[in-house]
């Protein structure tokens, strides 16, 4: 996977003909990928990169074994695995659109014609996510050609890259290029937790606690405030920023939220029982 970093973003390549399949970066969620021909081919599977990321423009080099038909389901792009906010290509049986979809699920949905010579070859399908201060938008392209734009609905959480085929077929995913994104610092959940010289806090809360500070109790391991953070428990909880202010964000079993503005002097937990916890993120 080449790396760059300039200016205070990532941009990185990964391409199958290289690094084949490689589980440092990418999670089967779906079924088994293979590697053919140096692609990664995907029949009824799923793959989500280990990483987030945010704004920038993520470009998949995808080829659609068929053309959109009845029975078909298939969608990549950049997406929470819960599915509420997303910037997604969907394809929805005979129906190709693009969707996203903001922290309160309400989604934008258009539906774009699908060209047959898509799927014949290897066809490049972009998402370039804007932060603009006054213009924030989700431009989806394909081809390097503008087949839609949305500027409402739009998710506002770091999303892994993802690319899923619920139908069974040879499609297979070649280059993947992320440009200009936010810099990821750590793929929550891996043994390897080291990423640019941070590291992942991980701790576990024990026994029923009301409000327990991660900033007094976690502080010698996370001193950095973050803008964002990844959080990952393993039994249900309640997170909040801070006692009073900040409603709580119930969490279930094993589920990864995102969390803005957060940092260790105003993060809270509540738990029922014995807790582990997973929080990364950037400033």
């Amino acid at each position: 996977m080449a790396l760059s970093n300039p200016d205070g973003l990532i941009s990185l390549m990964y391409d199958p003909a290289i690094y084949g399949l490689d589980n440092s970066f990418w999670k089967t969620t779906l079924g088994v990928p293979s590697v053919v021909a140096n692609k990664i081919r995907l029949s009824n599977a799923a793959i989500y990169s280990n990483r987030t990321f945010k704004f920038g423009s993520v470009k998949f080099a995808w080829n659609v074994a068929v053309a959109p038909t009845a029975g078909q389901t298939r969608s990549w792009g950049l997406a929470l695995p819960s599915g509420v906010e997303k910037a997604i290509f969907s394809v929805a049986g005979a129906v190709f659109s693009v969707i996203t979809t903001d922290s309160a699920g309400t989604s934008k949905t258009t539906v774009v014609p699908f060209t047959g010579a898509w799927a014949t070859a290897e066809t490049k399908y972009e998402i370039v996510w804007s932060n603009a201060p006054a213009s924030n938008s989700v431009n989806f392209l394909v081809n390097g050609v503008s087949v839609a734009t949305h500027t409402v609905n739009l998710p506002k959480s770091a999303l892994f890259a993802f690319i899923s085929n619920g139908t069974v077929d040879n499609s297979d995913l070649g280059l993947v290029t992320i440009s200009n994104t936010q810099l990821p610092y750590l793929p929550i959940d891996k043994s390897d937790t080291n990423f640019l010289g941070y590291e992942a806090l991980k701790f576990t809360i024990t026994g029923a606690q009301t409000n327990y500070d991660v900033g007094s109790n976690q502080a010698t391991l996370f001193v950095h405030p973050y803008r964002q953070m990844t959080v990952k428990v393993s039994v249900a909880s309640t997170v909040r920023l801070n006692t009073t202010s900040m409603g709580a964000i119930a969490m279930g079993t094993g589920e990864i939220r995102t969390i803005d503005k957060f940092t260790t002097t105003d993060a809270f937990i509540t738990t029922t029982g014995d807790t582990d916890v997973t929080i990364d993120g950037w400033y």
